[in-house]
């Protein structure tokens, strides 16, 4: 064999150890970065109530919460961002808000709405600041609202659009600065 011939096989036989060198760090870090994203994902969690139960499992940035009824039916689906409150965060709020106006504790429930609070009715109204819910606040949390809220499983909890609501969406709230508060109630 000739010169140019020894030296076009090793430039070759280079070549081919470069591309499997690289083809391994490519493997290996799609392999470790799989496993770093496994490792954001958390076992689920069962939480039942009287109407059924809730499954919420951690992956990465989002809660993902899904709603059955006692006999297994899915009732809803969704994914809660954890920087528009955790489910552990919208439930503990709902429990507090719903308690609060099941015995009528106007002082509670007025810290926990984020003005301007949006009452969407037949003819919508802006409640701006907090005296004013307290002026208006028997024509907002009306008995029928109430009743309603009362008969409504906090942990059913339905999120969409960096929002979650309760009781097929009478109530929406979410966090802002760790802070949840209630901001829409449709009537």
């Amino acid at each position: 064999m000739d010169y140019e011939t020894n030296t076009a096989r090793l430039v070759m036989l280079t070549l081919i150890c470069v591309v499997v060198v690289i083809s391994s760090d490519a493997l290996a870090t799609s392999a470790s970065e799989q496993e770093q994203s496994k490792s954001h994902v958390s076992a689920a969690r069962v939480i039942s109530f009287s109407g059924g139960r809730v499954v919420v499992q951690r992956q990465n940035n989002l809660d993902h919460v899904t709603v059955t009824d006692n006999a297994g039916k899915l009732q809803s689906e969704s994914w809660c961002p954890l920087e528009s409150g955790s489910y552990d965060e919208l439930l503990t709020f709902f429990k507090r808000f719903v308690a609060a106006l099941a015995v009528a504790d106007t002082d509670t429930v007025v810290l926990l709405v984020r003005y301007p609070l949006r009452v969407n009715r037949a003819t919508n109204i802006e409640i701006s600041d907090p005296e004013t819910l307290l002026r208006r606040y028997a024509e907002v949390f009306n008995p029928a609202v109430v009743k309603q809220l009362r008969n409504t499983a906090p942990e059913a909890i339905f999120c969409r659009n960096s929002s979650a609501m309760i009781g097929n969406g009478i109530v929406w709230a979410h966090a802002e600065r760790g802070h949840v508060a209630l901001d829409v109630l449709n009537k």
